[in-house]
């Protein structure tokens, strides 16, 4: 079910523990599908679980933030995608994601754009971090962010980052 998310949704500092769906499932996956502008995801935590997609965006949080903001959010649990995966959002599409991290693991099963907690970035990352290992076959990987068209600072990852190494070292792992 995609439903693009325009509220307000506050955890209030709740944890969500072993959110997981089917090995084989074809869809996005995430708590949220996307998050527009005018909506906003905070203090939530994934604990445990297991989120895949063999064909679209995978994330903890969010597969998409479309203008929206994710803010202090957070996994724990392992992400395996097939492109446009991260542990806090699979997307960024000109939204704000800020005092987020994610310690699971983060693997890109068949495509690219992989990373700690963003898979492809156009927007805002701030004040977030990574030290889950991640994972891909493919170009466009980093700690935290795979691809970066936006803005990231005050970032850092902790973990192994496998994959093409010099994406790696031009894709958003420099803190500003």
């Amino acid at each position: 079910f995609k439903c693009n998310y325009i509220g307000t949704f506050d955890g209030q500092g709740y944890v969500i523990t072993g959110l997981t769906n089917p090995a084989d499932y074809e869809g996005d996956a995430a708590l949220f599908y996307s998050v527009i502008s005018g909506g906003t995801v905070q203090n939530v935590g994934l604990e445990g679980g297991s989120l895949t997609s063999k064909q679209y965006r995978c994330a903890g949080v969010a597969a998409i933030v479309d203008g929206g903001t994710v803010r202090n959010c957070y996994n724990t649990g392992s992400i395996s995608g097939d492109s446009y995966t991260g542990g806090v959002v699979g997307d960024n599409r000109g939204g704000t994601v800020e005092n987020c991290y994610n310690t699971g693991n983060v693997k890109c099963i068949y495509s690219d754009f992989v990373g700690g907690v963003i898979g492809s970035n156009d927007g805002s990352v701030k004040n977030c971090y990574n030290t889950g290992s991640v994972t891909s076959s493919e170009d466009y990987v980093g700690g935290v962010s795979g691809d970066n068209c936006g803005n990231v600072e005050c970032c850092y990852y902790d973990k192994t980052v496998c994959g093409d190494i010099s994406a790696v070292g031009l894709k958003g792992d420099t803190a500003n």
